[in-house]
């Protein structure tokens, strides 16, 4: 029986819950590791001298003096390359400027503080704003200027010309981190000539190529090993200088060396996600067709190119939406600040543009008094118009968009909503109802993904795959796609990953690539083996190729009971059946949405309350929808939190202010309102699975949603969509209702 479209239950769950799985510090060669210890500049912007180290027996100690010669090119052409401690200037807080290898971390911590160590304090630009002034400091002062990327299309003073309704906006998208469970940790343990580094991270074989380059060693001599990963959300991805001095002091020191992030670490430090402020104008005719879009967009990077290049390019290329709109122009900015850098969060860009597209479209169907939800049906994209190329340089793959956003009205009750909040509006009672609409498009999947499968003659099935999961559920779904094609069980398969000496290649965890791109290799190796098999069964049934089915275990001709178990054939054979594949996607693939938010705000405290939740989403065909579910409600969850809780706040000074979990408001599970997922499904045509991905879907109409749905509260006591910004906390919604805001 084929287990493709069923929810087959998690086989990674177990061990998870039970405590049996192994993180980096659970690794027993980090119980006996030596501990590496950080110490970090206290101020955004300073010259650094440091005067002398404190000196302990068996103590590795190391400044940029010691290290110069590991260095790294930013992302994109013009700063200096990073280095793995700062040298004589510091540019955010939480820079490293020395490190300490110790037998114990109480040991580190001691001799960090004992540095003598000068800083002279400079000023800082710690937003985009404070970064773009004509006097600002200049993070790189030999660039001359803050502005690390440009991007900006042709622009036409006529772009409005047939609109008859302009409106101007201005966004905010604000900073937050990205939280994981397990904060960043790393493991190395000198090997010959070389290194084995046990790592969380995303990336397997893309970090092995850039710790090999930085050592300027050969890449064979460096593997690195993912064992399970407590989170990554993107910031998992990147390349940070601690994991450059875990491997260089391995090396230097001969000995196992470990940095375990703390949690303040981690808050401080750890690559940020989203923070764009976004200049909006959008033209549109009386009857609300859309005539154009205009879009400013200036990005914090920090201080330095991590992966929030990326983030910003995708925010231009998803600037459209689900939406027809004839012409598109931009002006894109990526601007350096004296602030820690910012990288991939779950998403990267595109939930920014959904949040951009969907504001607006709210907006505009307040200044045309329409229904949103009606201004959203008149302009979307029609489903016979796929493939279809926007104005920014994508052409989705399928969808049907006005199907999603009906079944999500449908679902939630839409109409009686709205005359429930009328009839509020009228009685004024206690609490004001807000509902907000969200329709996103995302995209997903961009390059190839490398898989092995191998059947024993136990009747063991495995399967090696480039993926690097952090809690998609890979063993399970893999282990799904390979039993359907090679006749074997579930329970039969092994599915090993994150190993840059079991698999020789492989592209990791984001973008929600995974299932596009690693399952459909994995699927493709598994036909492979499975023609062998047949091959092999029909010379030992003396019956052609084509008349053999396997199934169940065996492989049986066609019609009749005549068959061998697979795992006989196989020992017969001598040798186990294996194939490899390395898919390469026809193109990226663009899964849909609408998510639909009742909320309530109480007067009387400003605080917020989900009353209904629907998401319908849609990522083509679906592997397995249990796990589907799930990553559709964490990044929901994410989503949401984004809206109403989380910030990363730094004073003028560049200090942070939210730097312990006391002061950043994680959500606790407590807190996850009731949600309701259905599904539609519109096959991709782009690869022979149909599949979409769906790892960031659920955090990209979230976040819109409840946002519209808290100024769409709000806008009955006449509080505008510019007068508060997110997060939308208790004490600043009261602030606006109490006409508190400046």
């Amino acid at each position: 029986m084929t287990t493709f479209g069923h929810s087959v239950r998690r086989v990674e769950d177990a061990d998870l819950l039970t405590g049996r799985a192994g993180f980096v510090d659970d690794l027993a060669v980090s119980k006996e590791a030596l501990h590496l210890t950080v110490l970090r500049s206290p101020f955004a912007h300073a010259t650094v001298r440091i005067n002398s180290l404190p000196l302990s027996p068996g103590v590795l100690a190391m400044t940029v003096s010691d290290v110069s010669h590991l260095e790294w090119n930013q992302l994109l052409p013009g700063p200096p390359p990073l280095r793995a401690l700062a040298g004589d200037r510091t540019r955010y807080v939480g820079e490293p400027i020395a490190a300490f290898v110790t037998d114990d971390r109480e040991q580190g911590v001691e001799l960090a503080a004992a540095v003598d160590v000068d800083y002279e304090p400079l000023p800082a630009a710690t937003t985009v704003e404070r970064a773009l002034a004509a006097d600002a400091p200049l993070v790189y002062e030999d660039l001359g200027t803050n502005v690390a990327y440009r991007d900006e299309s042709s622009h036409n003073r006529e772009l409005f010309a047939d609109a008859d309704v302009v409106i101007r906006r201005t966004f905010r998208n604000h900073r937050i981190a990205p939280g994981m469970m397990e904060p960043r940790a790393i493991t190395a343990v000198p090997d010959g000539d070389g290194v084995t580094v046990y790592v969380s991270h995303q990336h397997a074989h893309k970090l092995r190529n850039e710790l090999a380059a930085i050592l300027q060693i050969d890449d064979t001599e460096v593997r690195v090993v993912v064992p399970e990963v407590g989170g990554g959300f993107g910031a998992k991805s990147s390349l940070y200088p601690e994991y450059v001095l875990v491997a260089h002091a391995a090396l230097v020191t001969g000995h196992p060396v470990k940095f375990i992030e703390s949690r303040s670490e981690n808050l401080a430090v750890t690559a940020h996600g989203r923070d764009q402020v976004q200049h909006v104008e959008v033209g549109a005719t009386a009857d609300g067709d859309l005539v154009g879009l205009r879009v400013g967009i200036d990005a914090n990077f920090g201080a330095a190119i991590d992966l929030q290049r990326w983030s910003i390019a995708l925010t231009r290329r998803m600037l459209s939406g689900a939406y027809r709109i004839p012409t598109i122009e931009w002006s894109m900015r990526g601007v350096f600040t004296h602030t820690a850098p910012l990288g991939a969060f779950r998403g990267a860009g595109r939930p920014e543009a959904a949040y951009l597209i969907e504001r607006v479209m709210d907006e505009l169907a307040r200044e045309l008094s329409v229904d949103s939800a009606e201004l959203r049906m008149r302009n979307f994209v029609p489903a016979s118009e796929f493939p279809y190329a926007t104005g920014t340089d994508v052409t989705y793959d399928s969808g049907d968009y006005h199907e999603a956003l009906r079944c999500a009205l449908e679902e939630a009750g839409y109409a009686e909503l709205r005359r429930e909040q009328r009839e509020r509006r009228q009685s004024m009672t206690a609490s004001l109802l807000g509902i907000g609409l969200a329709t996103y498009v995302e995209m997903t999947a961009g390059g190839e993904e490398y898989a092995e499968v191998e059947v024993d003659g136990r009747g063991d099935f495995t399967v090696r795959t480039g993926t690097s999961p952090h809690g998609q559920g890979h063993d399970t779904t893999w282990a799904q796609l390979a039993a359907d094609r090679v006749g074997l069980p579930v329970d039969r398969a092994t599915v090993i990953h994150g190993d840059t000496s079991e698999v020789p290649r492989g592209g990791g965890t984001s973008g929600s690539r995974s299932a596009v791109l690693g399952g459909s290799a994995v699927a493709e190796a598994a036909d492979r083996v499975a023609d062998l098999l047949r091959e092999m069964a029909a010379e030992r049934l003396e019956a052609a190729a084509g008349d053999i089915g396997i199934a169940d275990g065996r492989a049986v001709v066609a019609g009749t009971d005549i068959g061998v178990d697979i795992a006989e054939l196989v020992a017969a054979h001598g040798e186990p059946v294996m194939a490899s594949e390395t898919f390469v996607g026809k193109g990226q693939t663009f899964p849909f949405g609408s998510h639909v938010c009742a909320i309530e705000i109480d007067l009387g405290t400003g605080e917020i309350e989900i009353v209904r939740y629907v998401a319908v989403d849609d990522c083509g065909r679906v592997i397995n929808p249990m796990v589907v579910e799930g990553q559709l409600f964490g990044g929901a969850l994410q989503g949401i939190s984004h809206a109403l809780a989380e910030e990363v706040i730094h004073d003028e000074a560049g200090q942070l202010l939210t730097g312990t979990l006391a002061s950043y408001s994680l959500p606790p599970i407590g807190s996850a309102p009731q949600m309701t997922f259905l599904r539609t499904e519109t096959p991709s045509p782009l690869n022979p699975l149909g599949l979409k991905g769906v790892g960031e879907s659920g955090v990209t109409g979230a976040t819109p949603a409840v946002a519209n749905a808290v100024y769409d509260a709000l806008a009955s006591l006449g509080i505008d969509g510019e007068a508060l910004t997110m997060p939308f906390t208790p004490g600043k919604v009261w602030a606006a209702m109490a006409g508190g805001l400046e």
